[in-house]
């Protein structure tokens, strides 16, 4: 291993996603690569790639481990237990050395120049917490939601570790493998606390698949937003109150100066 320091680290989390893990880790890597190429303030060493399994019941795990073989970049961080996205993020980055946190889903893909858009901004921006882009949906998307998705999801975000750290990370919470959003209350944690950058390339796919968080709601995004209807089911509705309510919570203690 090499004794260099980590300037950023990309954070993958993955459940039962074994086949997922060879694009996602490959376009991480070319993504690194670009930003080598063309940054050239950082060698190839100085960046990793974190796979984090959240308590896969097939062979993930062990799809992980030979990506890591194969990949000097790669290492594995694994869990006995399924606790949803969050969590295994929140394993993910504890285990990160980076200064600069990539939050990569493993059924989405980073485009070649994620990597060098998210570095340059915050390098030119340290002031900023967290720097986000323009993304690609393989699926309609009305131009009425691109803002509010970009403003909630993770994929397109870069993130200054000690802004991470500072909203406590991403909310741990057992309502959140009902309604999964996570990113959405993560990333409205770390805008409202600090400065974020915007970069309006589109720099990263997102891939709807079955089972994926996006799937259920494609519809809805496809049409404008005064058009759409609420897709949520019964058991997601009910869980929303509270989940919003300790969202809540947690900003107005880190605005008080108490443990987020």
């Amino acid at each position: 291993m090499s004794d260099l320091p980590i300037a950023a680290s990309i954070i993958i989390p993955v459940f039962n996603g074994a086949t997922l893990i060879g694009p996602s880790v490959a376009s991480a890597t070319i993504a690194i690569d670009h930003c080598v190429k063309v940054l050239g303030a950082v060698p190839r060493e100085g960046y990793e790639i974190i796979l984090s399994d959240d308590g896969s019941t097939d062979d993930t795990l062990a799809e992980a481990h030979r990506a890591a073989t194969v990949n000097p970049l790669v290492r594995v961080v694994g869990s006995i237990e399924n606790r949803g996205a969050g969590p295994a993020r929140n394993r993910g980055a504890a285990a990160a050395r980076g200064g600069i946190l990539f939050f990569l889903d493993a059924d989405d893909a980073f485009l070649p120049p994620h990597v060098l858009a998210c570095m340059g901004e915050l390098l030119r921006h340290p002031d900023a917490g967290l720097v986000k882009t323009d993304i690609e949906v393989d699926a309609p998307l009305h131009e009425d939601w691109r803002r509010a998705i970009i403003n909630s999801v993770v994929f397109n975000t870069a993130v200054w570790r000690h802004a991470h750290e500072a909203v406590g990370g991403f909310m741990e919470d057992p309502d959140l493998k009902v309604l999964r959003c996570e990113d959405v209350f993560y990333c409205d944690h770390l805008m409202r606390c600090f400065p974020a950058r915007f970069v309006e390339a589109r720099t990263v796919r997102h891939r709807v698949r079955e089972g994926g968080a996006f799937e259920g709601q494609a519809a809805k995004f496809s049409v404008a937003r005064s058009e759409a209807e609420d897709c949520l089911t019964e058991a997601q509705k009910a869980v929303l109150p509270g989940l919003r309510a300790r969202h809540e919570a947690r900003v107005a203690a880190w605005s008080d100066g108490s443990v987020a």
